[in-house]
């Protein structure tokens, strides 16, 4: 007789039942895409306490004429042609005032210069109007704001937020 064609003993069934399969293997999916989300969820909002400490860093902490004057630096090196120019945020040949300011992203078209310093889910950061007067107007200035401007920190330089919230000092 060969011994390959004979079937297992009834009685003696090895391995997990169907109903246990199942069972395991949906807590495992579970599990995993539970960990998935909390993952996902993490890198996209940010901590809310980081967001927080940012907002107060670059609103407070930030010197505006520095800032000015490091973003037409920038205007000038990148140009300011009609198309916008995204700068890589990372590059050591950015200036001290830029780097301690740690946009993610920097974009600069035509007279405005943008560090977006915001998470994925929640956009601010600080837009800054180059071509701005250095010597301030005695009247009001007909320049128009950024969008989403929220606080004017110096004359042509602007605190945004998708919310319009300005955290306290």
């Amino acid at each position: 007789m060969n011994n390959y064609a004979r079937p297992w003993p009834r009685g003696n069934r090895l391995g997990i039942t169907s109903t246990k399969f199942i069972v395991v293997t949906l807590l495992c999916i579970f599990a995993v895409f539970g960990l998935c989300l909390l993952l996902v969820s993490s890198v996209i909002g940010g901590s809310g306490e980081k967001v927080e400490s940012t907002e107060r860093r670059l609103i407070y902490a930030t010197n505006p004429k520095l800032l000015m004057d490091a973003c037409k630096e920038l205007q000038q090196t990148y140009g300011s042609g009609e198309e916008a120019v995204y700068p890589d945020p990372d590059s050591a040949s950015l200036p001290g005032i830029i780097q301690r300011v740690r946009p993610r992203t920097i974009t600069i078209d035509k007279n405005r210069v943008t560090l977006e310093c915001g998470t994925n889910v929640y956009r601010f950061g600080l837009a800054v109007d180059v071509d701005t007067p250095v010597v301030p107007a005695t009247g009001p200035s007909t320049r128009p704001a950024p969008p989403m401007a929220t606080r004017e920190l110096a004359p042509g330089v602007w605190y945004y937020s998708e919310d319009k919230a300005v955290p306290v000092p």
